[in-house]
């Protein structure tokens, strides 16, 4: 958990490692792995997010809807069905 509020000293401040190590009496080596660690997993959180979101679009955008209640094609009558 340290390490990722270290990492994001230099993630958030947008200063550079070898400059934050030397603030903080730390391992140039054990920052850069904790910056790199941490924007991965940035990364990471983010795409996840992202991910259903995208699907839900692409769904809405290429599936007709049905005239009669504005829902997507067959799988809507199956729930409808199966209520």
């Amino acid at each position: 958990m340290q390490d990722t509020k270290l990492a994001h000293r230099v993630i958030d401040s947008g200063r550079n490692v070898p400059e934050v190590a030397s603030e903080l009496s730390i391992s140039q080596e054990a920052l850069y792995r904790w910056v790199k660690d941490e924007r991965i997993r940035l990364e990471a959180a983010s795409s996840v997010n992202e991910g259903p979101l995208n699907l839900l679009t692409i769904r809405d955008t290429t599936l007709p809807k049905s005239k009669e209640n504005g829902s997507h094609g067959r799988i809507a009558s199956k729930r409808g069905n199966a209520s």
